[in-house]
């Protein structure tokens, strides 16, 4: 199953699928002129609008917008922090030997700072691989390089098993009930993507209820924003912009699948709620 969806990730997102469209555009102009050349024409026009104009970013920013961070107060009162992970570079580091981030940097940085700010606070790494050609592991990656800069180790549980955000929500869980009784009232901090965070506190919730833990409440340490408020007439680079478009595609479908096959209790999940009920 997991496969299959990130399979599906790489085929369907919308800059794949307006390439393809020119592909077979060409391939038809011989036999289909008329059909070809309209193809390749919309492929075109599909990519230099979604590319140039913020079209991704519209998308993406309900997302982000949907979770805003604890205040200090709020904060002090946590009972943990986890850290989901999509943020290294697991082969590059380990052929390397050197810290590898992708685009989603800002969620090592700020958990760092989380946990430089807290030296009581209790911190999970949930991360297996999520790739489908690179199997390292990313939790033991960013904890050896959480340990390097001075973290203690003791402080720091690992989840290394897990390959999508669903099984990040139920191994952290399953495993920080062997250190934290979570059958009592819990708060815990999620830190992730903003425009994933609704997936995560989603997925969170309904991992909390179908293992009985009802009296946890999440609460969102979102990074990771590509969005600003949208004007039409910005113009962005054609990469910039796809880039976008294909997040937040990739999101707003996984946010339905996840919906339709009942790893999360809402649509688009939203704050001040804690684990639903099991009906």
């Amino acid at each position: 199953m997991t496969f299959i969806s990130k399979l599906a990730e790489l085929v369907i997102l919308p800059s794949i699928l307006l390439v393809l469209l020119g592909i077979i555009g060409i391939l038809l102009i011989r036999k289909s002129p008329e059909t070809g050349r309209s193809m390749v024409l919309g492929s075109l026009l599909g990519l230099l609008v979604c590319g140039l104009l913020p079209v991704g970013e519209t998308m993406v920013r309900p997302l982000e917008n949907r979770f805003e961070r604890p205040d200090s107060d709020m904060l002090a009162t946590m009972h943990g922090a986890i850290l989901l992970g999509g943020v290294v570079q697991g082969s590059i580091m380990k052929d390397r030997n050197v810290l590898a981030l992708n685009g989603a940097a800002e969620r090592l940085v700020e958990f760092d700072r989380l946990a430089l700010r807290d030296p009581n606070l209790p911190l999970v790494i949930s991360g297996g691989s999520g790739s489908l050609w690179d199997q390292q592991a990313e939790a033991p990656l960013i904890r050896d390089w959480l340990t390097s800069v001075g973290v203690p180790k003791h402080r720091i549980l690992v989840e290394s098993t897990s390959r999508n955000t669903w099984e990040n929500a139920h191994a952290s869980l399953s495993m920080l009930n062997e250190h934290l009784d979570l059958n009592v009232p819990r708060s815990l901090l999620i830190v992730t993507s903003a425009a994933h965070m609704p997936r995560a506190i989603g997925s969170f919730r309904q991992a909390a209820s179908d293992l009985g833990y009802e009296q946890l409440e999440f609460f969102a340490w979102p990074v990771d924003y590509r969005s600003t408020p949208v004007t039409v007439l910005r113009i962005q680079r054609l990469g910039d912009g796809l880039s976008n478009l294909d997040q937040a595609f990739r999101e707003w479908l996984a946010l339905t699948a996840y919906f339709l096959f009942g790893r999360t209790a809402e649509w688009l999940p939203g704050p001040y709620g804690t684990a639903p009920t099991q009906s």
